[in-house]
């Protein structure tokens, strides 16, 4: 038996009222079960109380005398939670009871739009002309000499050019550190990379704002507590000529523009007054990999790959981040050590080409020549070819059911597309019956069009797994789904090394139909 007391003096706010957020209470825990699980809540009655509750729970049991209400939840002989894999934050399923009272929506958006909507830090003229010569210098032309000629050379550029110019700035000399004020931030060159491109945005006359944004991935809101936190994630609006550009300013080898998955297409709220409302654009740099080239099978199964694989949004940033500490001479070892076994066992690289590096606006492309001595079995007069590049997606629908929602985050989520054109030994061809599929479960899908072509085998295929989440009543449909994948992504295809009897021989047309 454990009882606790926890004794909170709260000020007000300035406006007549307190905030007070109590304790999150859980009726139910992992690996272990509660035979009773009480929580009592004794308030003024003078006060309103709000109340959330997640997960299923029966109403309390109310008493009141003159001054206070007394509320009593009980729940006896609860069983504990199975451990599931990729399961969602245990708020949103386990059941839970939230009290407290002055948070709600509205209010918090309007506390926000005070702390946010200007910049407190004053303008330093020395910093303003480093703001403009920063503006001017991708231009190739020297900065001009006076202040009134460089604000009269910056009006002749478009404002996401200039955004995009102090972007470059920030994230190439301004260190993630712990500062917080813009200008100090400037010129200690350490701390928040936000705040940099803020403050210096600022000084040339860029209409940057910031603003809140909520998460694909937030639980659903579901009373007043969760409803006022699901303006979660902070990013930057910028207005130009172009429309309104929402971004984010953190990692440092970040696309100009990138928003993450989770971000797109979500409703916002810019820090501004009035709290102007809209939702953020779906396009950008997409998160993928793409695999594509060709393959000169031998007829011992071994083979010779000449491979770009491109990445794309926070791929790209994870692998320019590793290849920034990674010396020039230990670039084809560990790319050879560490990459290429994930997705090609056994392969041994030949070449390397690492394409746009600097280029953070572009995809990170490796081009690769590979030699593997195991592309294919050899079987007999056949060969056996276990497509490559395969997706572990079996983790995600390991259960028959699920009792808590699955969690696709932002790390698990991707998009994966292979194109590779096998040519394949004289006289060999596609014994494998090859059909197209296709599968979808809302904004995911799998996607697999391979075909036989006159002496070649294709392989094509595209894997779309968005972040979100899966409820539990949602997920028989979702493993049907993973499961349709998987019997086509993973389907072995046997080449016969054999020339097709006469009768049998078709045309390209005709086998590519197939």
């Amino acid at each position: 038996y454990i009882e606790t007391e926890n004794v909170t003096t709260l000020r007000g706010d300035g406006r007549g009222g307190v905030r007070f957020e109590g304790p999150r209470w859980f009726f139910r825990e992992e690996k272990l079960a509660y035979w009773r699980s009480e929580f009592v809540v004794v308030s003024p009655k003078s006060r309103p109380l709000d109340i959330e509750t997640g997960g299923k729970v029966a109403p309390p049991s109310v008493t009141e005398d003159a001054a206070t209400v007394t509320r009593r939840w009980r729940v006896d002989k609860a069983p504990a939670v199975p451990e599931e894999p990729a399961s969602a934050p245990i708020q949103e399923f386990l059941p839970n009871v939230r009290i407290g009272w002055g948070i709600h929506l509205d209010e918090t958006i309007e506390r926000l739009v005070e702390a946010g909507s200007s910049i407190e830090t004053p303008s330093d003229p020395r910093l303003a002309r480093v703001a403009r010569t920063i503006a001017l210098a991708a231009s190739g032309e020297s900065a001009p000499a006076t202040d009134v000629d460089q604000a009269r050379a910056l009006s002749r550029i478009g404002a996401d050019e200039k955004a995009r110019r102090l972007y470059r700035w920030v994230l190439a000399n301004v260190e993630e550190g712990r500062e917080q004020d813009g200008r100090r931030v400037v010129i200690g060159k350490s701390g928040e990379r936000l705040a940099a491109f803020r403050y210096l945005a600022h000084l040339i006359g860029l209409d940057v704002k910031l603003g809140v944004i909520r998460d694909r991935l937030t639980e659903p809101t579901h009373g007043t507590f969760s409803e006022a936190e699901q303006f979660n994630a902070v990013a930057l609006r910028i207005a130009t000529e172009h429309g309104p550009r929402w971004m984010t300013v953190r990692d440092k080898f970040a696309p100009y523009g990138y928003l993450p998955n989770s971000l797109r297409g979500q409703p916002a709220v810019v820090l501004a007054p009035g709290a102007p409302r809209e939702t953020t654009p779906l396009d950008g740099a997409r998160d993928a990999i793409a695999n594509e080239g060709t393959v000169t099978l031998s007829e011992d199964g071994s083979a010779k790959l000449v491979l770009d694989q491109r990445y794309e949004g926070k791929f790209a940033i994870g692998l320019r981040t590793a290849l920034e500490s990674l010396p020039d001479a230990r670039l084809n070892q560990a790319i050879e050590s560490r990459l290429l076994p994930q997705s090609l066992p056994g392969a041994r690289l030949t070449s390397l080409s690492v394409k746009n590096a600097a280029d953070l606006d572009a995809p990170l492309v490796l081009s690769m020549t590979i030699e593997m001595p195991n592309f294919a079995r050899r079987r007999g007069d056949e060969l056996v070819i276990s497509p490559p590049f395969k997706i572990d997606l079996g983790a995600l629908a390991s259960l028959p059911s699920r009792e808590t929602p699955l969690f696709l985050s932002e790390q698990v989520a991707t998009r994966s597309s292979v194109k590779l054109a096998i040519d394949l030994p004289r006289g060999a061809r596609v014994a494998t019956r090859l059909s197209p599929m296709r599968a979808e479960d809302g904004r995911r899908a799998i996607e697999v069009a391979d075909r036989a072509e006159d002496g070649r085998l294709v392989l094509e295929r595209v894997v779309e797994l968005p972040a979100g989440r899966v409820q539990p009543s949602d997920y028989p449909a979702f493993e049907a789904f993973i499961r349709a994948g998987l019997s086509a992504l993973y389907r072995d295809v046997t080449i016969s090394l054999r020339s097709a009897p006469a009768g049998e021989r078709v045309t390209r047309s005709e086998q590519a139909a197939r």
